[in-house]
């Protein structure tokens, strides 16, 4: 029996962490996004890398400079949320709602709430808002759009985010 304890506490120190992989609860996050701003290119780079982390991410996409649809709905959303949205990226986790994108302060936020909500299911409030609304390829990966200076909006280098058009 000694010489079996080294070997059974090993074991159980090997089998621990395989307890702790299980599967995340699928999170979904709502970008409302515009074409040509800067810092919401950033946030949809950053999160093409966090869903590498995080597959149990889902992503829905929403650009609202170029589709007035878009812009209508990140309204409404706003409205039943009851937040003030003035400027992309605008991003839905959950309940928790982020402004702008900064890469030392807006993504640990981000990814904090993704797995909190992984851990423990939020609710998904926005989904009913939505509906079936936006791109048919946004899913859990994150495409990166080119800029377009064509596009006004109102972004400083020192600003998080773009005003809304």
């Amino acid at each position: 029996m000694r010489k079996l304890f080294p070997f059974l506490l090993a074991a159980a120190f090997l089998l621990i962490p395989l307890f702790r992989l299980q599967a995340a609860e699928p999170v979904t996050l709502y970008l409302f996004w515009g074409q040509g701003c800067p810092h919401c290119e950033a946030e949809k780079e950053a999160l093409a890398e966090i869903v590498q982390d995080h597959p149990h991410l889902r992503i829905r996409e929403f650009e609202v400079y170029r589709n007035p649809a878009h812009a209508r709905l990140l309204q409404e959303v706003a409205r039943q949320l009851g937040v003030n949205v003035s400027g992309v990226p605008f991003t839905i986790i959950g309940e928790k709602t982020f402004t702008g994108f900064s890469e030392t302060v807006t993504r640990p936020q981000i990814v904090a709430q993704i797995e909190a909500c992984g851990d423990t299911p939020c609710d998904d409030t926005v989904a009913s808002i939505v509906g079936t609304a936006g791109d048919a390829s946004s899913t859990s990966s994150v495409s990166s759009a080119s800029s377009d200076s064509s596009v006004s909006s109102d972004c400083s280098p020192t600003a998080s985010g773009c005003t809304l058009p």
